[in-house]
């Protein structure tokens, strides 16, 4: 890891503590109809949140449930101490929610596209004039991105599908700053990436804490969700069973919590 990076393991994930005292969202007794069950929580501007739990215990359902995807059928939402009515991604948008999906081949890029039109398809009321899409607008809106978040300079006339994950996943990152997105959801955000892209998509958390904004982090490498989070809430089919503080937590804690009693009573049985 080292060699590959260029520094020494312990500094593999580079955590700053930006937490403030001001509650920036807040979910209450939300419920949708993708599994999710009377989950409440709440995430501090600078804090990085974190989800944790096996595979399949609805971290990622509470994520499409707060970008709108699936359809929330009680609960409320509430950001900047305002409730908010989310019935849709774009909803989930305009009030500031961003989401950088599991799978970004499938949900999060466009690949017929260059770095450009994939920075700006989130906010492309910032680039228009009378409905015309200003070309010179959107170029300087990808060079600013790709110097500020030390993605390929190829990105900004090459299509996506040919940069490297960790660009890719930059690029993804990059729309939602130029949103103003202030809660981003972030599921799995290192999947599919080499060790020194990992370490810049860290970097890139610090970023976004230090700035003020909320990041809720779903990650199945429980090293990674442990050193970068602030708390944990661990979920279990498909609500928060508790929240602890991130320094509190180990991995058999996540795995034992999280799993159903099914896989609990198979695992004493072996």
């Amino acid at each position: 890891v080292r060699k590959m990076v260029g520094r020494e393991i312990k500094q593999h994930y580079p955590k700053e503590f930006n937490t403030s005292d001001d509650i920036l969202l807040d979910v209450r007794g939300l419920t949708s109809m993708g599994g999710v069950r009377d989950v409440s929580f709440n995430v501090r501007r600078g804090e990085v949140f974190g989800l944790g739990g096996v595979i399949g215990a609805g971290r990622t359902e509470i994520a499409r449930a707060l970008f709108g995807v699936d359809r929330i059928v009680a609960g409320e939402i509430w950001i900047n101490q305002e409730r908010v009515d989310i019935r849709s991604p774009k909803q989930a948008i305009d009030a500031g929610i961003a989401l950088v999906p599991e799978n970004r081949k499938f949900d999060g890029l466009f690949f017929n596209f260059s770095g450009g039109p994939n920075i700006s398809s989130a906010a492309l009321k910032q680039i228009t004039s009378m409905g015309l899409l200003q070309m010179r607008r959107e170029e300087k809106v990808c060079r600013h991105f790709i110097e500020d978040l030390q993605i390929s300079g190829s990105a900004a006339s090459q299509l996506v599908t040919f940069l490297s994950g960790g660009n890719q996943q930059k690029v993804v990152i990059a729309r939602w700053l130029f949103a103003n997105s202030g809660v981003l959801l972030l599921d799995e955000p290192t999947q599919g990436i080499d060790i020194a892209a990992k370490v810049a998509v860290y970097k890139l958390i610090n970023k976004l804490t230090a700035e003020g904004r909320a990041v809720i982090l779903i990650s199945s490498d429980h090293n990674e969700l442990i050193a970068m989070s602030d708390r944990i809430g661990i979920v279990r089919e498909g609500t928060i069973v508790e929240v602890r503080n991130a320094r509190d937590v180990d991995q058999t804690h996540l795995v034992r919590a999280s799993a159903t009693d099914r896989i609990q009573s198979q695992a004493q049985g072996e």
